[in-house]
């Protein structure tokens, strides 16, 4: 049997990453509406966050400096105005992403199940029950975790960094250009993280499906377990399969703090 080249293997394995990415992106077809209204409030609680530290630096320079009491009262009731619409925005960002993804992940649901109701009986025979559980349900709640709040949060925070770092140029060159230095550093080991952060991520996705068949298996036959005096055995089993689920996911936290840890060094 032939075995494909690395490249080979690599472009097959882009190619269907960018499939699923197709596929997946076709379910938020019904919502075009409603995805750019995100998108706006996204917008402008980050732009509520980023003219802050600038309007508080004028004021410092302008205002306060000159004694001018008047004029730093009528600064301050414009934040409280334009921190009042950043509240609204990211309230109504948060609702809206919500109810985007709640409709959007219960069609998804709806089509897992029509599917598992159309595959023949040899599929259940070859496949584990615990693993499709663990592939229907965590999968899932996986994908809600990310396209539910975490994609917003980056693209709020991301406006927010530019926001800043536009307003910080504008005020001082030399200055921000300084502070700015750890920028590319962020960058850098964000996307170092990523690839290893990808690699563990599917460690867990593996060691969890493993654990949760064994768990629906051991359930099942319990009985057959009993009679055959695999008790013992099966618990035995069962807890090295624990212990491997454990180390993965203390590993995959691991690197979260790993990367929280740089990301507070970088600042």
């Amino acid at each position: 049997m032939r075995v494909p080249s690395p490249v080979v293997a690599s472009e097959q394995k882009a190619t269907r990453q960018l499939s699923t990415i197709r596929r997946f992106l076709q379910y938020f077809q019904p919502y075009r509406k409603e995805i750019p209204i995100a998108l706006a409030l996204i917008v402008v609680g980050a732009a509520t966050q980023a003219v802050g530290p600038f309007f508080l630096g004028w004021s410092l320079d302008h205002l306060i400096a000159q004694g001018n009491l008047r004029g730093l009262l009528l600064l301050l009731s414009g934040l409280a105005l334009i921190y009042l619409i950043g509240i609204v925005a990211i309230r109504g960002q948060i609702l809206r992403v919500g109810w985007i993804m709640q409709r959007l992940l219960a069609q998804l649901r709806q089509d897992i199940f029509t599917k598992i109701q159309s595959l023949p009986l040899s599929f259940f025979d070859r496949s584990e029950a615990g693993d499709l559980m663990s592939r229907l349900l965590n999968d899932v709640s996986t994908v809600n975790q990310a396209f539910g709040q975490t994609v917003a949060q980056m693209l709020g925070n991301l406006f927010s960094l530019i926001g800043i770092v536009i307003a910080m140029l504008f005020i001082n060159l030399q200055l921000g250009l300084v502070s700015n230095l750890a920028v590319p550093l962020m960058i850098f080991t964000t996307g170092l993280f990523a690839r290893w952060a990808r690699a563990r991520f599917r460690i867990t996705r593996q060691t969890i499906g493993d654990l949760s068949a064994r768990l629906e298996e051991d359930i099942g036959s319990v009985k057959e377990a009993q009679a055959f005096n695999r008790v013992d055995l099966n618990i035995e089993e069962f807890s090295l399969l624990n212990a491997a689920n454990r180390d993965a996911q203390c590993a995959g936290g691991g690197d979260y703090c790993c990367l929280f840890a740089l990301d507070r060094l970088s600042q």
